[in-house]
């Protein structure tokens, strides 16, 4: 992975760049702080994202939209120091296995698995709470390390008061 930029460094290429300029502000993947800097300039209209490839590599850039600067400015107010948003998950399923994954990380309990959160959430199977947790992945509340298929999966919880905080290792039960 190549970071060509940080958060900070394209707000300020957004501030001196006129409508339709082009910019690469990273390769092959986007860590979640970026993602976290860069969803306000995306959702204000001052940055549009694109993706292409180069010789067999993701290139991705930030097209210079019509959007204002100053909406963005209005909610650095709100950034945290390790540049995270305190965007609370919508009232929903999310947020009710977030706190459940905040509750584990927190009591250095294993992650539960999809069946148990599809159990704690009411969802229909397994595969709905996997899906779920592949939303807080995508909005950049959790990062998911797999260990092997005999083990749990740790999570690492990316904001609030238990960014940093994992859940433990653990064996999966033996099915009967």
């Amino acid at each position: 992975m190549m970071l060509l930029m940080r958060g900070e460094d394209l707000m300020g290429w957004a501030e001196r760049a006129r409508p339709g300029d082009t910019i690469a502000y990273a390769r092959d993947h986007i860590t979640p702080s970026l993602a976290a800097q860069t969803r306000p300039m995306i959702d204000a209209g001052i940055i549009i994202p694109l993706f292409t490839r180069d010789r067999g590599e993701g290139v991705y850039l930030a097209k210079r939209g019509e959007g204002r600067i100053a909406r963005v400015k209005r909610r650095q107010a709100q950034v945290r120091n390790d540049g995270r948003f305190r965007r609370k998950p919508r009232r929903s399923i999310e947020g009710v296995l977030l706190r459940i994954l905040r509750h584990a990380a927190s009591h250095n309990r294993p992650c539960p698995t999809n069946r148990e959160l599809a159990r704690a959430c009411n969802l229909s199977d397994d595969k709905s709470a996997s899906y779920r947790m592949r939303c807080l992945v995508k909005a950049g509340y959790i990062a998911v390390e797999d260990h092997s298929p005999f083990g749990r999966r740790v999570i690492t919880i990316l904001t609030g008061k238990y960014a940093g905080m994992k859940t433990a290792e653990a064996a999966l039960p033996m099915m009967p």
